[in-house]
């Protein structure tokens, strides 16, 4: 990112660390890194999912379209857990066939919603060699150890280390009984005794019947949950503290916690993640997305009767951070109004360059055309103003709805007033706006403006 005039503003970003508007900083100027939890795929996408890796796409679509950042991003899948395997067992097929199956469909609602490819997507079931190498460095460092079969995580013995903290994002769960238990996992069957402490969670599980496993100096099991993202941000990042870690706020306690402190434990560090980006919950008419409450909507169903641009202005007009209710019956105008506003805008310009003849027109400017050049410069500073401010994309939104309102007004005058060099600087920075959130590409504008 090339370097800022004194006095503009410097981009902050909502660090779940903090719970404060942190200052981005990156390790490495020339390579930012970033890990993004993936689905589980077991089930149809739905727009709980929509919500979460639309949101991160336009972060990032912003950070290196707007901000001129170079980042490597990286997204696990989580081809194994107990509901693959239970969706397995029920169905009686092959875990590896449920979870290539939902993970085609996911991929195709990423397409589908102009979601662009991770630089790197990992499978867990192709990280085995590393998730292993990985627990091992833990055990190594007196930080795990091996029982019954399966390995765990001490979390005392972490927690008690002057150079470690346990839970650093919610410290106000460690004790959340329910919270633990439910994401050890349905299927886990811990022996009495066969854990130090309650807290304690599992790197590797003993292989059950049915289940499937791999081999290793424990003997045959899988992974826990949690230590498939560390093992497979170090296989590829290979290194610590990483730049942003991302994904739903559902998320924080334990999986994300636990996934720091393995992560910290294997490196012998006290930072593995400098920035932690939780995306805010959706509610369907106030209530959590349910499939025994009936209001499970799948990204599929939503694309039926929207458009992809309009699911994206849907969660640009909302903070990425906050939840956001998702009502059946309102959700889609505000947004269906703002596209039709800005596609509108284009063909109205369009139209006009193509019937204003430049080369017999005065270019001398008149009090108007100062007045939208100075619109469009306030437009320029409020939308950097905006997104700098923890990409405050409602906002910004809104800049440039208030623009396209004061240069309609502009192109009421008669042609021979009307600047076209001035027309093509406003429309060229709506539009490149709105490409950087992922609205359009590039290849869009002439549709738009029928040429």
């Amino acid at each position: 990112m090339t370097q800022t005039a004194a006095g503009t503003p410097k981009l902050k970003v909502l660090n779940s660390f903090t719970d404060q508007k942190d200052e981005f900083i990156p390790e490495d100027p020339e390579e930012i890194s970033w890990y993004v939890c993936g689905p589980t795929v077991y089930d149809e996408s739905h727009m709980g999912h929509a919500r979460n890796y639309v949101q991160w796409d336009i972060i990032k679509r912003i950070m290196t379209e707007y901000f001129g950042y170079n980042i490597k991003l990286c997204m696990n899948i989580t081809d194994i857990d107990d509901k693959i395997i239970n969706k397995a067992i029920k169905d009686g097929g092959e875990f590896t066939d449920i979870s290539r199956h939902y993970e085609t469909r996911f991929l195709e609602d990423c397409k589908a919603l102009n979601i662009g490819l991770p630089d790197v997507i990992t499978r867990v079931s192709e990280y085995m060699p590393e998730i292993i190498e990985f627990i091992e460095e833990i055990i190594k460092n007196g930080y795990a150890y091996e029982s019954n079969g399966s390995v765990y995580f001490n979390v005392k013995k972490f927690d008690e280390s002057p150079n470690h903290k346990y839970a650093k994002l919610e410290p106000s769960s460690v004790n959340d009984a329910e919270k633990i238990m439910a994401e050890e996992g349905v299927l886990t069957d811990v022996k009495e005794n066969e854990k130090k402490n309650q807290r304690d969670f599992a790197l590797w599980k003993k292989a059950k019947d049915g289940e499937p496993s791999w081999d290793s100096k424990w003997g045959k099991g899988r992974p826990g949950w949690h230590i498939e993202c560390s093992a497979m941000a170090e296989a590829i990042f290979k290194k610590a503290p990483l730049d942003i870690h991302s994904g739903g706020i559902d998320l924080r306690f334990p999986h994300h916690d636990n996934e720091i402190a393995q992560s910290e434990a294997y490196h012998n560090c006290d930072c593995w993640i400098n920035n932690f980006w939780h995306c805010g919950h959706l509610h369907i008419n106030g209530k959590k997305m349910s499939k025994s409450l009936k209001n499970f909507i799948s990204i599929k169903d939503v694309l039926k009767e929207n458009t992809s641009s309009q699911v994206r202005f849907v969660f640009l007009l909302h903070n990425w951070n906050t939840v956001m209710n998702y009502d059946t019956e309102k959700t889609f105008k505000e947004a269906n109004a703002k596209e039709k506003q800005f596609k509108e805008f284009f063909r109205l310009v369009g139209a006009k360059i193509r019937e204003i003849d430049i080369k017999t027109q005065n270019q001398r400017w008149v009090e108007k055309d100062y007045e939208l050049s100075e619109t469009l410069l306030k437009s320029k500073t409020a939308v950097k103003v905006h997104l700098c401010d923890s990409f405050n994309t409602p906002k910004a939104v809104n800049v440039l709805s208030d623009l396209v309102i004061a240069t309609n007004s502009y192109l009421t005058q008669k042609n021979e007033v009307i600047k076209v060099p001035l027309l093509r600087q406003v429309s060229k920075f709506v539009f490149q706006t709105l490409r950087a959130f992922g609205v359009y590409e590039d290849d869009d504008l002439p549709s738009l403006t029928g040429g």
